[in-house]
């Protein structure tokens, strides 16, 4: 008596394990959240490539035509600001993580 007990309270766990399974899934974090947020990635990504090249070219248009500094200046070294093309890669890891665990709380 006591095995087809606990075979029918192993089943009974199974069913509940596997239905909530489908409702988180179909819930607003689930599938459809993830697919939105991998899309959302990709977009970042192509912006990312877009602005490299941006970056490059305008690059390329300052060394065709250099500046030349004044005496007062050319004493100080410049430093260049902004963004270096290429060294995204810890701010896409980041930002995809970011968007894949960090889930709206409902």
């Amino acid at each position: 008596m006591k095995a087809p007990l606990a075979r029918l309270a192993f089943a009974i766990a199974i069913l509940a394990l596997g239905s909530y399974a489908v409702f988180a899934w179909r819930g607003p974090g689930g599938f459809r959240a993830l697919s939105e947020k991998e899309a959302r990635i990709k977009e970042l990504e192509k912006q990312v490539a877009d602005r490299d090249e941006q970056i490059l070219a305008l690059q390329a248009k300052q060394v065709a035509t250099p500046v030349i500094p004044e005496p007062a200046q050319a004493a100080e070294p410049q430093q260049q600001q902004g963004i270096e093309p290429g060294n995204h890669s810890e701010l896409l890891h980041n930002l995809k993580e970011s968007l894949l665990w960090n889930s709206p709380s409902n």
